[in-house]
């Protein structure tokens, strides 16, 4: 879903791309310290975080190059959390969440925070979770606050924008297919859980959304909007002490809910699906289940592998989109993945080959411990390093953009640390010696132990 000025954003390897076109405004904003000035100094904090007893996780930085503060809130409701049997609606609820009724404000009303495009809102949603972002005044930070804490706790929604939703989720994947490149593992891993988790070989991707309920919605907004799964990062002109105090004041007395048992993997062999979608792909996985460890090893590895396939024209040469485990959307939950997408009225078998010609590579590129050394030390900057510049200038970005995506940036890290410092997630990265980094990839990742899930158009 995309509003007022904000565009999607695409998780990939290491970064995220925030917001809209880089284009200059003159118009856009008055700002203390040019943003655009060769000698631009970002007067900037170090970031900080605290945790609220019902499990809410809360990152403050200072950054007074404007006015303006970006908000962001995420929650673990995204694609591969669709119970089984309602594909898309993870995706139809976080629609929702934007358009309906909530606590004091009424259907519309939460999206009044952004007038006369002065500001941005949105939200998305992926793998995993949702995102809920903002870039307001300081002086709509109280009321930003008030807004986001009122679609955690309650939503109350009519048929009617239930109706005008679905049409607008279905038609995201026409809006996609017609791109021409368009990647749409973000909205087909939806369709993988349903294959992974529940054994389903028939996926109504589309069709399916006209037949979710108002029911489902709320039960799913009650089930996956919890406090003890949610990170709120604020980044902007404000003190850290007025801050902390407008948070706990509208988050700190929602009580937490119990989360629900976590489904396990009921696939083992190669499976056929069916969608109603105009675009045939295919997956190649490994459900696990696999202990943290391996997780973070299988993690790595996608990422690495995914660097390679961005240098494979001849694997794109039969392919629209290739897409892997990595950084943004780590192995846990999700199975270790390859991801295929055939080129407009194709299936993916073409592009196997050279794909797995890089997988090959991949592999045997472990054998060199300076190449696992490096990969390594990837994912440690991924966890380390920030988007806010002190001596970088925001041009040709704006600067709504740059604190927008540090944000983001912020929530995605979080989603990866999984309760865990910086520093504790570095130390468990840089215990992993090359010979376990090995081992484990071998035992987990040989090609037999690969399984194939082809998901083609019905009929």
């Amino acid at each position: 879903m995309r509003t007022l000025r904000f565009a999607a954003v695409a998780a990939v390897a290491v970064c995220v791309l925030f917001a809209l076109a880089c284009q200059k405004n003159e118009k856009y904003s008055q700002h203390f310290n040019k943003s655009t000035d060769e000698n631009f100094k970002r007067d900037m904090s170090e970031m900080s975080s605290f945790k609220l007893a019902n499990g809410v996780t809360v990152y403050l930085q200072e950054e007074r190059t404007s006015d303006e503060v970006a908000v962001e809130a995420v929650y673990r409701a995204g694609y591969i959390r669709d119970p089984k049997g309602k594909v898309q609606l993870a995706h139809l609820t976080e629609h929702m969440l934007m358009k309906c009724a909530s606590g004091p404000y009424k259907a519309g009303e939460t999206m009044s925070i952004v007038q006369d495009h002065k500001g941005m809102i949105s939200a998305e949603a992926v793998a995993d979770f949702i995102h809920v972002d903002y870039v307001v005044n300081i002086a709509k930070l109280d009321e930003t606050l008030a807004i986001e804490a009122s679609r955690l706790q309650e939503l109350s929604c009519d048929e009617a924008t239930l109706k005008a939703q679905q049409k607008d989720v279905v038609g995201e994947f026409d809006k996609v297919i017609k791109e021409g490149k368009g990647n749409i593992a973000r909205v087909s891993l939806g369709a993988l859980a349903q294959v992974a988790y529940y054994g389903q070989t028939t996926i109504p991707m589309e069709s399916g959304v006209y037949k979710l309920t108002l029911d489902d919605v709320h039960k799913f907004h009650d089930t996956h909007y919890r406090p003890d799964d949610m990170a709120l990062v604020l980044i902007g002109n404000f003190k850290k002490a007025e801050a902390e105090a407008l948070v706990r004041k509208h988050f700190e007395s929602i009580p937490s809910r119990p989360a629900v048992p976590e489904p396990t993997f009921v696939i083992n062999k190669n499976t056929k699906a069916t969608w109603d979608v105009p675009v045939s792909v295919s997956y190649y996985m490994v459900p696990g289940p696999f202990d943290p460890r391996e997780r973070l090893v299988l993690t790595m590895f996608g990422a690495f592998l995914a660097q390679l396939l961005q240098q494979s024209p001849d694997v794109y040469s039969n392919a629209a989109a290739i897409y892997t485990s990595n950084q943004s959307y780590p192995v846990g939950r999700l199975p270790f993945f390859i991801f295929l997408q055939a080129q407009e009225g194709f299936t993916t078998e073409k592009a196997v080959p050279a794909l797995f010609a890089r997988y090959d590579q991949a592999m045997q590129a472990l054998d060199d411990d300076k190449r696992v050394e490096l990969v390594k030390t990837g994912m440690v900057s991924f966890i380390t390093s920030s988007g806010l510049k002190s001596d970088e200038p925001d041009f040709p970005m704006m600067h709504y953009q740059v604190i927008g995506q540090e944000a983001l940036n912020v929530c995605l890290k979080h989603m990866l640390l999984d309760g865990r410092s910086a520093d504790e997630f570095a130390a468990a990265v840089q215990a992993i010696t090359p010979e376990e980094f090995r081992a484990i990839v071998k035992k987990r990742l040989d090609r037999s132990k690969l399984i194939s899930v082809s998901i083609d158009t019905r009929g």
